[in-house]
């Protein structure tokens, strides 16, 4: 039983591993010593030196909070691809089907490409 018309059992299989990879890159990414707090505890007397490692672990925290918004964004998406495969892949914005190729470059892309174009633009005029 083939839900898709646009996307064949080979497509979605070929999409599902992308996300699955994606969610163990991150995670072990996440998990990983580079991630964990720079010199916690140790004394700078240096104002310049405190700045530096400062702004790293601002950097750090930032990567790390995008990291688990991508990881939360994933299994969503792998959620869809187990549970509800009606609802994956089509367009919230219009209601058509998103392209394969948008889908395996992006595979959180929730908007056909010409939506997230008009959603940028007003995101744009806006700024």
């Amino acid at each position: 039983m083939q839900v898709h018309d646009f996307l064949s059992e080979q497509q979605l299989n070929c999409i599902r591993e992308k996300v699955s990879q994606g969610i163990a890159n991150i995670q072990e990414r996440l998990s990983s010593e580079q991630n964990t707090c720079l010199s916690e505890g140790v004394s700078m007397p240096d104002p310049t030196d405190r700045a530096t490692l400062e702004t790293e672990r601002s950097c750090g925290a930032a990567l790390r909070n995008r990291e688990e918004k991508q990881l939360l964004n994933l299994r969503k998406v792998l959620g869809r691809l187990t549970h509800k495969l009606d609802e994956f892949g089509f367009c919230e914005g219009c209601g058509i089907e998103i392209d394969y190729d948008r889908l395996i470059g992006v595979p959180t892309a929730v908007k056909c490409l010409e939506c997230q174009r008009i959603e940028e633009y007003k995101k744009g005029q806006m700024h």
